[in-house]
Order: structure tokens, then sequence, then C-alpha cells
């Protein structure tokens, strides 16, 4: 449950709501996000379900005739109710070495479904979406390869050797 933060739902939900005598009323913006992962050999599958439903926020302007708010009859079309959506994927690693990083295929199909809490004459009801992603991700290395000391510095060789215990200085 989320009350004032719609901010993080991705701008799809208000944090508040200004009413007529000018005090703020937190809009109430429960959500839920649920999945499964696995990986087998060198491939990671996921699935996820999420969604949100935003709450009516609705009090009557000053004039004491409009209405105000969010989710009221015949508010903006963008005032969403409820955003749901399904996603699953795979991310395969085609190569791998730990010296120069890695090359992964990945893909992903989402489905996204919206529904406003006022909808125009003759308008559709809700939205769908399907969508697909393929990309090739391309991943530096976890860390610099070691160097063995004074393989590329003669003098720093011979320094570490000037500081060991028993040698002289």
């Amino acid at each position: 449950m989320s009350d004032g933060e719609g901010r993080y739902l991705f701008g799809a939900a208000p944090d508040i709501v200004v009413r007529a005598d000018g005090s703020l009323r937190r809009a109430s913006c429960p959500w839920w996000i649920s999945g499964l992962e696995g990986t087998f050999k060198n491939t990671q599958l996921y699935a996820y379900y999420s969604g949100d439903y935003i709450g009516r926020n609705v009090a009557i302007d000053a004039n004491g005739t409009s209405l105000i708010g969010y989710g009221y009859r015949g508010a903006a079309t963008s005032q969403n109710r409820s955003i749901q959506e399904i996603t699953f994927g795979f991310n395969q690693i085609i190569w791998k070495d730990a010296k120069y990083g890695a090359i992964n295929l990945m893909g992903q199909y989402e489905y996204l479904m919206r529904l406003p809490w006022y909808v125009a004459v003759n308008a559709p009801k809700a939205t769908h979406d399907n969508t697909i992603y393929f990309n090739v991700r391309y991943t530096l290395p976890g860390r610099r390869p070691r160097r063995k000391v004074g393989a590329a510095c003669p003098a720093l060789a011979l320094r570490d050797q000037s500081r060991r215990p028993g040698t002289s200085n």
C-alpha cells in the first residue's frame, strides 16, 4: 500500500490532491509485483506480473459545483484507474571471458493494460499494448586484469625488493 507515493509508480499516479480549502490529501496507490526467475546453465528465464490501482480522491471546488481532484466523472482520460503488466523473457550469455567481458542476447515480451477513471463517449474503455524487445549487450569485465609486480616497470620491482625485511635500504 502506498499513500502519497505515486511518483514511484513511474509518474502513473499523483502524490497528493489539493482540496478546495487548500488542505492536502494523499492519493491512495496500492501496487504489487510478483514473479519467478530461474537460471539454467548460461540462460536466465523470468516472468513477472505487476499492477497498481490509483484510488479516487475527489472534492468539490470552492465554487460549490465543480468536481476537482482525481478520478471523478468527466476527468481527463490521462487519470489512470489501474495499470497491469505481464512480462516474461530470457537473458542468455553467448560469450564470456573474465579478461574481456561478456556478450548477452536478451528477449522480452510485455503485455500492458491501462484503465482510465473516465472514458469519453465513443472512446475505448481500456488500452492494451503488446511489446517485444530484443537486444545484444556487451558487459565490461568486472575488474582490470592483474599485472605482475615489476613486469611493466623494473624500477617498481627494485623498490619493492628494497622494502622487504632483512634487506638494506
